[in-house]
């Protein structure tokens, strides 16, 4: 059986169960017409298309479709932990609402760069000429190669995460680290804001302790470690801040590392299933269907060389009559027929008699 070499633009895999229940991944081009359409109907999906590069097409664009939405529940299940957490803080430090404005504004922000990672939007120039800004993750494999191609920009990743990350850092450090410098610019200014709110604070203390003069020497006492509970609560959240940010910064990295293995080993899944070929069919039933066929082909053969024979046989008999035995058969034929003339004339002059 031939096997078509393909290159890495022209592999769509997807992931199946096999007959023993495991997961393989397959490589739709390898596929025949009649396999993908099986593949579909179990799947349960309907497909429009006739032609096998719009089934792939389709079948391509529902598992993309299904990642985006595993990909959003994800992103909605991390929003709402925060804001469990957001309540949970709000309900045990009521008294410190305006200490933990800052610490909410850090949580949106946190949560706007979580949506933004989920997100690669660029800006293109449609065919009316105009600018339109798309998110990659909402096209297919095959737009983005057009996209990176029409750019003037080489890709050296085939998966699609691999892609849009080589496109937003192209696209980023074109940018001349400008948005970078203002969230830095932007980070130092809040916090001298806050320290000058701090600084202010403790002036506002300071103004009020000495205005009240009335007040006894035990309320100053029972003040000062309600001060310092306050303090320790504040650097307890600030820690706790600190802490989950790390976490988070670990997750991204561990996630990036496991990007770049799966990466590495998806060439070689490739080369393999480009190498061995698939088919749904053992190579039992392979070797059965082959014998049938061989079979049928006999069998048809057997009557057209039936045919031709016994043509054959008919035009020879016909010729060694014609040659040999023709007096033969014209002497035979002349008796027959005279002892018919005589049975009639006997018959006749039976007749008249009477």
């Amino acid at each position: 059986m031939a096997k078509k070499e393909q290159s890495s633009e022209e592999q769509a895999n997807v992931v199946i169960t096999n007959e023993d229940g495991e997961d393989e991944e397959v490589d739709l081009y390898m596929m025949s017409v009649k396999d993908i359409k099986a593949l579909a109907e179990e799947s349960g999906l309907e497909l429009s298309s006739t032609k096998k590069q719009d089934m792939i097409n389709e079948i391509m664009n529902e598992v993309e479709s299904e990642d985006n939405e595993e990909d959003q529940g994800s992103e909605d299940e991390e929003s709402e932990r925060a804001q469990d957490q957001k309540e949970e803080n709000d309900e045990e430090l009521p008294e410190q609402e305006e200490q933990e404005e800052p610490s909410s504004e850090d949580d949106e922000e946190d949560s706007s760069l979580e949506e933004a990672e989920e997100q690669a939007n660029v800006v293109i120039t449609n065919e009316d000429g105009e600018d339109e800004e798309i998110d990659l993750y909402m096209q297919s494999i095959e737009d983005i190669q057009a996209l990176a191609e029409e750019s003037g920009l080489k890709l050296s990743s085939t998966d699609k995460k691999g892609m849009i990350d080589e496109i937003m850092a192209e696209v980023e450090s074109g940018g001349d680290g400008e948005a970078p410098q203002e969230n830095i610019d932007g980070d130092s200014e809040k916090q001298e804001q806050e320290t000058a709110g701090g600084e202010e604070d403790t002036d506002e203390d300071s103004s009020e302790a000495d205005n009240s003069e009335e007040e006894t020497s035990d309320e100053e006492e029972q003040e000062e470690p309600a001060a310092e509970d306050e303090q320790a609560e504040d650097k307890e959240d600030a820690d706790s801040s600190q802490e989950q940010k790390s976490s988070s910064e670990d997750h991204e990295e561990e996630t990036e590392e496991n990007s770049g293995e799966v990466e590495q080993k998806e060439p070689a899944a490739e080369e393999d299933t480009a190498e061995e070929g698939y088919s749904f069919i053992s190579e039992e039933a392979t070797s059965q269907l082959l014998e049938d066929v061989k079979h049928s082909l006999i069998d048809e053969l057997k009557g057209d060389l039936y045919e031709d024979v016994k043509q054959e046989l008919v035009q020879q008999l016909r010729n060694e009559l014609a040659g040999d035995s023709e007096s033969d058969l014209l002497n035979e034929i002349k008796s027959e027929v005279m002892e018919s003339v005589k049975k009639d004339l006997n018959s006749a002059l039976a007749k008249d008699e009477s």
